[in-house]
């Protein structure tokens, strides 16, 4: 038998299996297809869930009607996240601010009206200050500290401010006479066990200024 021949049988046989292969498989489609029950649609006991125990203690069976009360309480909650959290919550920081603003323009009169163009919130919280302001004259640069216990980065990036972290136990790196005015809104009583109060204002003065602060407005 020459060498062509064994290559052609073999070829051959190769192609039965994978025939025999594909007709094994055709079969057990037909099976399946022939074990299947056809579903009347106007039966409600085949569309009736069965009960399925809690994988968490002490709650009830699934069943529809507790899946009905999942899904309604879930989304009461969702909603009063969001209307909590994207309505009710930066309202009120803006009002509480927009006072605070007020409050300083009465001390000094010179904000809000371009004097300070370059401003330095050293605890920002969620930008409520710089958002504040409403001046198109001047900018904050909103400072998050790194030991906060609520991190809001992603809120003042949100409503468009400029943000940076930084710890203030180090110095900020800037250039000289960057900022006209600093704002330090809690920032004493964050630091208080960690950084003494002299030793924070010597490391704001040399890192952002050089030069004496215009105002310094602390609550």
């Amino acid at each position: 038998m020459q060498l062509q021949e064994i290559q052609d049988n073999i070829r051959s046989g190769r192609n039965k299996i994978f025939l025999l292969m594909e007709e094994v498989r055709r079969l057990r489609v037909r099976q399946c297809i022939k074990n299947s029950k056809i579903i009347d649609d106007s039966s409600e006991e085949a569309y009736e869930m069965p009960e399925i125990p809690s994988s968490i203690p002490f709650l009830p069976h699934v069943t529809p009607k507790t899946l009905q009360q999942l899904y309604l309480t879930s989304f009461s909650f969702i909603s009063g996240i969001i209307i909590f959290g994207g309505l009710l919550a930066p309202t009120e920081d803006n009002r509480l601010w927009k006072k605070h603003v007020n409050s300083y323009k009465r001390i000094n009169q010179l904000i809000g009206t371009g004097r300070y163009r370059n401003m330095m919130d050293m605890n920002a919280g969620l930008g409520g200050f710089a958002a504040a302001l409403e001046s198109p004259k001047s900018w904050v640069m909103n400072v998050v500290p790194t030991i906060v216990d609520k991190n809001t980065w992603g809120v003042i990036y949100e409503r468009g401010l400029i943000r940076i972290y930084h710890d203030w136990c180090e110095a900020f790196s800037t250039y000289p006479r960057a900022y006209n005015l600093i704002h330090a809104s809690g920032i004493f009583s964050l630091y208080q066990n960690k950084y003494g109060c002299q030793n924070l204002i010597f490391s704001v003065s040399w890192a952002s200024i050089l030069t004496l602060i215009p105002a310094l407005s602390c609550l």
